[in-house]
């Protein structure tokens, strides 16, 4: 199956660390166990598949390669950095097997099959290219693989790969990534892709196996992101499917009969610790849901944010180094089981009312901005549409169904049809978010000083034709009315734009408003008897100097001969006519 980056992406957006949860518009979700055993069939129950990284009882790993897998690979073509290649495995499989071979050849070929499905699907790391030598110590015992929790594994290495995408700590991503892309087919509708065959599912099969044939043409905009982040923005309650499985009839190793889904533990594969946390899912469960109280209990002592790999680890035992965990799975039916004893889900009162009121605090309501311009192939409208949903929202939780005024009485009608037209009905049960601040204040760009007019970019490293254009001048233009009928009349004192308003406008919030420059004629003769030094240059009786502070006195300087003299020194310094003179520190450059 070919992996959706597109979708991938857009559900790591999603993925809050912090809980190994999917903040979802309807509450939180995950992949549990469950999904885990009946998508692929990987079974849950079970030991931890852990150990050793360093080869025991051999010399060599090539030495333990030629016992448990038949070949000796070559160390310059077959192995790379503590693995083997996954096309030499590949290729070993290829070479045919007869029928009256002992038993041990079958086990050969047997481990060689699973290392090719461990290292190219269900652990595979950000190469995909390359198996650890280290998992042999894994596949010794042939009756002990039987009994390892691959399921637990695989969940292990999706959580990490999962948690460091999501925190930015990875440009490559590794880990199992068709059961998150099928997770989302099997339960959010409104993502799956078009099929020209009916996708059916057949009895005693995972439900992974259903996902198969080809898709149709003309589904290109479903492989954006964007797309995806829009779906899931619209998702309401009611199109989340949240038993999927419980149609299917599925095969003894796909059901998890003990329910260990349900227990929170750890999940341990090797170097890798991730805490397990049915509870705060648990209408994925068929349970009724409340608002979680075991908020922090695993993940604080998990420490899954820190430094939780192998590096700097060569030779370790991960077995003791990850002995506490090991006991915490081994014990976990005597653990807290925050999802079997709960009561079961009904369809009118799925959770707590409280619920969606306590997640809106602690969730990020908004991925994009409202109003943003449109991205090429479609429009982003979910964000704008998100914020019109809150705003009829605050509207409904402000009136009552007492108001003495008929007009609210009215208004609040008009906003109670609006939510259940839309299939909004569900937040007149709760007060909106307190993420209603989305609209970020505009930070002008901070450009070098030019010859034309201030805050007007006209070249430089970058420039174009289309920037350019896109500048606009910082005088305010009242617009012209359009339709005498519908327009307001233009008010005749119109106040101009000063300093005073500039002060106070956000887009002057980091600039200091000065009095603008005046216009003064050279003249030898006058400036003997002028006090004002800060007046010099002819050719700036049109702009207004925002971006530039008033030249100081010298420290020192008086009224006197002296000064007036040193003053006029500095004056003509600063004037045009004298383009071969380095111009003054405190003077600004001149404008034609």
């Amino acid at each position: 199956m070919k992996v959706d980056n597109e979708l991938i992406t857009a559900l790591i957006e999603r993925w809050r660390p912090e809980t190994h949860t999917f903040h979802l518009p309807i509450g939180e979700t995950t992949i549990t166990l469950e999904d885990v055993q009946a998508i692929w069939g990987l079974r849950a129950d079970g030991h931890v598949f852990t150990g050793r990284d360093y080869h025991d009882n051999f010399s060599d790993w090539t030495s333990k390669c030629r016992d448990l897998l038949g070949w000796i690979p070559d160390t310059s073509t077959e192995t790379k950095q503590g693995g083997l290649l996954m096309t030499a495995l590949i290729n070993k499989t290829r070479m045919p097997l007869g029928d009256d071979l002992p038993t041990y050849v079958y086990i050969q070929r047997a481990h060689i099959h699973a290392l090719i499905l461990l290292g190219g699907l269900i652990l595979l790391d950000t190469t995909g290219c390359k198996v650890p030598f280290m998992w042999l110590n894994g596949l010794g015992d042939p009756e002990e693989v039987k009994n390892i929790s691959w399921g637990s594994a695989a969940l292990a290495y999706l959580y990490h790969y999962l948690c460091e995408a999501s925190m930015d700590k990875r440009k490559e991503l590794g880990g199992p990534m068709i059961p998150p892309q099928i997770w989302a087919w099997e339960r959010m509708p409104t993502l799956r892709l078009a099929f020209i065959g009916p996708v059916v599912h057949e009895p005693y099969t995972p439900c992974g196996a259903r996902w198969k044939g080809t898709t149709q043409i003309g589904n290109a905009p479903r492989h954006s992101v964007e797309h995806y982040r829009d779906q899931i923005y619209l998702i309401r309650p009611g199109q989340f499917i949240w038993t999927p499985y419980a149609p299917c009839i599925l095969p003894d190793y796909c059901n998890d009969v003990t329910g260990c889904s349900l227990c929170e533990t750890y999940l341990v594969c090797w170097a890798y610790v991730e805490a397990h946390e049915p509870g705060r899912v648990r209408r994925q469960f068929n349970r009724y849901q409340d608002i979680p109280q075991y908020v922090d209990r695993m993940l604080r002592n998990a420490d899954h944010l820190g430094k939780n790999d192998r590096r700097g680890k060569k030779g370790n035992n991960w077995a003791n180094t990850h002995q506490f965990y090991i006991g915490e799975w081994d014990m976990r039916y005597e653990r807290f089981q925050a999802a079997e004893y709960a009561a079961p889900m009904s369809m009118n009162i799925p959770m707590n009312p409280g619920y969606m009121a306590w997640y809106n605090r602690i969730t990020v309501t908004y991925m994009t901005q409202p109003g943003t311009w449109a991205t090429a192939g479609m429009n982003e409208s979910a964000a704008s549409m998100r914020l019109f949903v809150e705003g009829f929202q605050q509207v409904f939780h402000l009136t009552t169904e007492d108001e003495m005024d008929p007009r609210v009485r009215q208004i609040r009608e008009i906003v109670k049809n609006v939510l259940e037209s839309t299939n909004n009905a569900d937040v007149k049960e709760y007060p909106a978010s307190q993420h209603q601040d989305v609209v970020m204040p505009y930070e002008p760009e901070v450009v070098p000083r030019r010859r034309g007019v201030h805050g007007v970019r006209t070249g430089g490293h970058g420039y174009t034709k289309q920037f350019r254009m896109s500048q606009s001048l910082p005088d305010y233009v009242a617009p012209e009315p359009q339709y005498q009928e519908h327009d307001p009349p233009q008010c005749q004192d119109v106040q101009k734009w000063s300093g005073a308003r500039a002060s106070v406008d956000s887009f002057f919030q980091n600039y200091q408003v000065v009095p603008p420059v005046q216009a003064e004629e050279e003249d030898d003769e006058g400036e003997e008897e002028t006090d004002n030094v800060g007046e010099e240059n002819e050719e700036e009786d049109v702009v207004q100097s925002i971006h530039v502070q008033p030249r100081p006195d010298m420290e020192g300087s008086s009224r006197g001969g002296v000064g007036k003299l040193m003053s006029k020194v500095y004056k003509r310094l600063s004037t045009r006519k004298n383009k071969g003179i380095e111009q003054s520190k405190y003077t600004p450059s001149s404008y034609k």
